[in-house]
Parts: structure tokens; sequence; C-alpha cells
């Protein structure tokens, strides 16, 4: 035997290499969905994808995945040369605290910037007649606005006038979201879309800033760093998911319809900011998300975290609140907006930018003639899906977390749900993701700093490469799979990316207690493990 086959520093070089291809691999199967509509037209020119055989099509699939795996190998090479750092079995970087918090504040700057030029600006260069072509992201109605027009604004007006506007129009606005926009009425048209709109900008801010002073207090604080760098990425996760919200074509869809999702976000996420600062105060918090759910109806799932926190006491100032908005109009106005919302919510209009599970199925039949008519329920099933993956989130959540993290958790896991059940979930409601983005994000910042396990940074890159289909439209590549253009496939997974870590993050939790777990110190790479 030769002596350099015991050699432990060649075999320890051996083990980082294999885990940096391991993660190359890994990146490179996560990166390929997101980037595979940027790359082929590079690689093919003219000649379309679609028009190959399957045999064609998986190898070049492969072929994009292998060279996606390559570089991000030999960055990590390069990186790790520079930097003096080793990629070793059980993390995934050998670095010291404020070293870890500098590179995760690079790379998220860094995936945000990347998420904006994919999808504002690369993708609408088409690689094949070499052409910028900036098309409408989506179905453009004029004049602007025509769901604030049609619903916030003319519904109130036509209640002021003795309209009935569920026997005469059929509306399914909820009866108090035309008592909550009544004041609105105060204005012509045209300048309460403007006021709409200034209101949907200053909603979303509104939410991330609670979010965010939630992630700082409930998790980043945990992180027993300096607390100006607590505030600093406090503050840095903020400008950066506002910066995406704000870049993404569902927030422009959203200001485009005049649709009012991000105020009932805001009612919700005011109802668990309260819920977490002033824990006494059941009533203001089963009003602020009564509110949001009377203005618009999934909201309501926000009520187990209530129900989690109070038990039973919430059961009757919920019904009691609820009960008074729902008669808000009178009983017979609820009787009637019950029935017209059953009619609707079993005849939605599906198309492709509708990414309820009901509409995605629909959408399915329509581009597969072939599929038989024994999966004639798909549109239930699909419907059904993301109601039993929160539910079983849920009670993991509820099992292996407690005190204000599950809380947090629970309002994360309860986003895709809001997203995906409606039978009419149209892709402007994708501005609510912002909210679960930024507290899953906080999450992996929290674990990778204190543990950098391999797992965590793969999710993280995941949950960018997700947030690149979530923030761009499905115009931009419309050769691109029906499971990529329509939000559904991808929400789904990001709600089953919620359950994995549920079981370390509990012991990190226990950890900070001082009950087990290692001092957060003791948790630091041993100096010997790192090079010289």
């Amino acid at each position: 035997m030769k002596p350099e086959d015991n050699d432990p520093d060649e075999t320890s070089q051996k083990s980082h290499l294999a885990n940096s291809l391991l993660i190359a691999i890994l990146g490179g199967i996560i990166l390929t969905f997101p980037l595979f509509n940027v790359i082929t037209p590079l690689v093919l020119g003219e000649r379309s994808f679609t028009g190959r055989s399957t045999a064609v099509k998986v190898l070049i699939v492969f072929a994009i995945c292998l060279t996606i795996a390559a570089l991000l190998f030999a960055l990590l090479f390069a990186l790790q040369k520079v930097f003096k750092f080793r990629i070793g079995p059980d993390k995934v970087l050998d670095l010291t605290t404020h070293q870890r918090y500098f590179s995760l504040i690079i790379f998220i700057g860094s995936a945000v910037a990347m998420i904006y030029f994919l999808n504002n600006v690369f993708g609408y260069l088409n690689c094949t007649c070499w052409e910028m072509v900036i098309e409408d992201p989506f179905p453009l109605i004029n004049p602007v606005g025509v769901d604030f027009r049609t619903g916030i604004y003319a519904d109130p007006k036509m209640v002021l006038e003795g309209h009935n506007i569920y026997v005469e129009m059929h509306s399914n606005y909820p009866p108090f979201s035309n008592i909550f926009f009544m004041p609105l009425q105060l204005l012509n048209e045209n300048a309460a879309y403007i006021v709409d709109i200034l209101l949907l900008f200053a909603a979303n801010i509104v939410t991330l800033v609670l979010i965010t002073v939630l992630v700082r207090d409930v998790i980043l604080v945990k992180l027993k760093i300096e607390e100006r760098l607590i505030d600093m990425m406090a503050i840095f996760l903020f400008f950066t998911i506002l910066f995406y919200t704000f870049s993404s074509y569902g927030f422009l869809f959203s200001i485009e319809r005049g649709n009012y999702d991000s105020i009932a976000m805001m009612f919700s996420v005011l109802a668990i900011y309260t819920l977490i600062k002033k824990p006494d105060s059941l009533w203001l918090q089963v009003i602020f998300l009564s509110i949001a759910t009377h203005l618009k109806i999934y909201p309501a799932a926000l009520f187990l975290a209530l129900f989690v926190k109070h038990g039973k006491k919430m059961i009757l100032p919920s019904l009691a609140v609820n009960a008074l908005m729902l008669v808000s109009l009178g009983f017979r106005n609820a009787y009637l907006f019950i029935d017209v919302m059953t009619h609707y919510t079993a005849t939605p209009y599906s198309w492709i930018g509708n990414h309820s599970g009901f509409s995605f199925a629909e959408v399915l039949f329509d581009a597969n003639e072939t599929l038989d008519d024994a999966i004639s329920s798909l549109p239930i099933l699909l419907s059904i899906l993301p109601l039993v993956i929160w539910t079983v989130t849920s009670g993991l959540v509820i099992k292996f977390l407690k005190g204000d993290l599950r809380l947090l958790y629970l309002t994360m896991v309860s986003i895709p749900l809001m997203c995906t059940l409606p039978t009419v979930s149209h892709d402007y409601k994708l501005i609510l993701m912002s909210v679960a983005f930024l507290i899953m994000i906080g999450v992996l910042i929290y674990k990778l700093m204190r543990t950098a396990k391999a797992w965590d940074a793969l999710h993280l890159l995941a949950f960018f490469a997700l947030a690149i289909i979530i923030g761009r439209s499905y115009v931009l590549y419309p050769e691109a799979s029906l499971f990529i253009n329509n939000k559904y496939t991808p929400l789904l997974v990001i709600a089953l990316l919620m359950i994995p870590g549920l079981r370390s993050l509990r012991d990190l939790q226990i950890a900070d207690e001082g009950t087990s777990a290692p001092d957060f110190q003791a948790e630091e790479a041993p100096a010997e493990a790192l090079p010289s």
C-alpha cells in the first residue's frame, strides 16, 4: 500500500470535492427548470424545442442540467481556493459567524438581482429572432382598473342608490367589502382608482414591514450576534423582498386590475403581528383577521393560528365578529352572497393565469385532449391536495415548534393554501408569496448561521429558483411547460418544501432555551478544520 493512500489530508480533500460535486449536481437540477427557457433558445436557435421527440427533449434537458452543474462545481472550487474554505461532510461552509453572515447577504442580494434580470430584462430578449420583444405580461383591459371599477367602486355606489348588487349584478364581493370601500364614493371613479393603487402600494410596504419586524424579533434575534448586525440583516431582507415584490408581474397585474389582495393580506398580517406582540388582545386580533376574511375569504385559514394560541376562547369572539360582518348589508343579502359564491366557486373562469387547483386541471384537460374521462374528478382532487398538504404541515408545525415561532411558521404555510385552494386565484394574488418567502428566508438564514448544513443551503437555493418562476409572467416563455407557466405546480412545490427541516428547527429552538444542544459558539468550525 502506498503511503499516500492513508494520507488524511488527501482523503479529506477527496471528501470535500465529492461534497462540492453533490451540491453542484443538486443545484443544477434545481436551477434547470427556471432557467430552461432562457437557455434553449441560445442552444437551439430558430429550431423549436417542443417539436422534437421525447428522447431528444430528455437529452437536451440532461445536457443543460449537466452544464449548469459543471459551472456550479467550477464556481465552488474557485471560491474554496480564493476564500480558503472547504465543504465538509456535515457542513456547507466551514466559516466563522461573520463570514457566514456576509456570505448570506451577498448570495441573497445577488439572487434577487438575478431574478430581476431574468424576469424583467433578459426575459424580453427573444433569442430566436434576436429582438427585444416587450409583450403585455397579462391580458390588458381598458380602461385600467377593471376589477376596481366593476367591484370596489360600482358595487358600493349601487348599494347607496338602493340597488341589490347580488340580485341585479350577481356580485361576488362580500357584504362587508362594500362598507369598507364606501368612503371612496366621495371621489369620482378615476380619482378613486388612483387612491386605490396608492393603497395597494402602501399595503405591500406595511405588510412587509410588519413581517420583517416579526422575523427579526422571533427568528433573527436568536442568532446571538451583535444587535446592529441583526438590524442590518432585517433591513436588508425588507428591501430585497420589497424590490422583488414591486418588480414581479403579480404586483403589476394587481395594479392593472385594481384588485385588493394586498389589503386583505395586510390585515391578515396585522392580526398575526398583534397575536405575537399583544397576545392578550384577543378581540383586536379577531377583528383584524375578520376584516381580512370579509375582504377576501381565504385569510380564514389563519384562524388556526388564533386557535393554537387561545384555544376555545377565540371561538365566541370569532363567531360574533364574523356574523356581524356577514350581515352588514342585511340578512337577505348575506344569504344571497353565499348563494352567488356557491355558483361562482363551482363554475370559475379557468385559464393559464388562474393558478387554482381547479383551473390547472381544466387547462391541463384543454391542452391534452387524450386524457381519459376516468380522471374527470381531477379538478376536485387538485383542489383538495393543497388542503391536505396544509393540514399535514400545520400538524407537524404544531407538533415540532412552539411559541411565536410556531405562529409565524403557521402563517407561512397557510399562504400557498390561500393561493391554490379558491377556485378563482388569478396571478395578481402571487404578491402574497412575498410574505412566505420573507419568513422562509429568515428561517433558513437562522439555520445556516447556526449549523450551515448542506440541506439548508440547497433549501435556500430551491426557494430562490422557485421565486424566479413565481415572479415572471407566463407570456415570457410561451413554449414552457404548463407545469411552469401555470403557477399551481410551483406553489405546490413551495408548500412541500416548507415541511423538511422542521425537526432540526425544533432542535435549534430547544438549544436556544438552554435545555440541550451545544452552545452556538461551540458549533463554529474548529481551527484545525480550516486551511491555514
